[in-house]
């Protein structure tokens, strides 16, 4: 935002659309609602989101944790198959709870969900042993607890 041309209330609001819509928002859609050129505001979006990153890379998984696995994509027409072997994208999901609820959440894309993976994953995400919740999936639990353990 330093030597922007883009007003601060206009930063704000791309800003405050960001955060709230689950889906997040094109460039074309912020455009057109805080009404800038697409290029400002695909520039506002990629330096956002640059923000956004840097500071998630500060957040340490601690407390209780919980890992698990998921599987994101688009359904094919006639249906398709769901979860492992399918065609979608596999994701590592790792959560920290506190008293008060979730601390923080990571999400990280991997080519595949094997004990390796996860093992590596672990390792460079949590800092401080974390005790781990029951976990549905005995086989990933197990994997977890491997990868943290001496």
């Amino acid at each position: 935002m330093h030597g922007t041309r883009t007003p601060l209330l206009k930063w704000f609001w791309a800003i405050f659309l960001m955060s709230t819509d689950k889906r997040g928002i094109s460039a074309l859609g912020l455009s057109r609602r805080i009404e800038v050129s697409y290029w400002v505001a695909w520039t506002m979006l990629q330096k956002i989101r640059r923000g956004m990153r840097s500071r998630d890379e500060k957040y340490e998984l601690t407390g209780v944790g919980e890992v698990d696995d998921a599987f994101f994509g688009g359904t094919k027409e006639g249906g398709g198959k769901r979860g492992r072997g399918s065609s979608k994208t596999p994701v590592i999901v790792e959560t920290s709870t506190r008293k008060e609820g979730v601390g923080y959440a990571r999400m990280r894309v991997v080519n595949r969900v094997d004990g390796d993976t996860i093992k590596e994953i672990v390792k460079t995400d949590v800092k401080h042993v974390l005790s781990l919740s029951k976990e549905k999936a005995k086989r990933l639990r197990r994997m977890v607890l491997r990868a943290i353990m001496p």
